[in-house]
């Protein structure tokens, strides 16, 4: 019941990683990700467990595969010209630096 909404099993996950129990928590993460798959939040939080894990290039693969997701999103609604795709792409790949360092 409650592991099947989304808010309760990233709490179970919250708890693994506060906990130091990077295994725990990227399972959960991991499990999170495919369960909700539109729940960007959810794949933020399992970038952060992935650093604090000591696993950057994964993080980083997540956050391009997330970027590239947005930026599609946004130019399907928005039918916006390539400058924004553009800029979307250029802005959450200096997050992704600022994650790394």
């Amino acid at each position: 019941a409650f592991p099947e909404q989304s808010h309760y099993a990233a709490a179970l996950a919250r708890v693994a990683l506060e906990s130091n129990n990077y295994k725990l928590a990227l399972a959960r993460y991991q499990k999170l990700t495919a369960q909700f798959p539109e729940n960007n939040a959810i794949k933020l939080e399992y970038v952060r467990t992935l650093l604090k894990a000591g696993e950057p290039m994964t993080a980083k693969n997540v956050l391009l595969k997330l970027s590239l997701k947005i930026s599609m999103k946004f130019l399907s609604q928005h039918q916006a010209p390539i400058m924004s795709l553009l800029l979307t792409a250029f802005v959450l790949q200096l997050l992704i630096l600022l994650l790394l360092l």
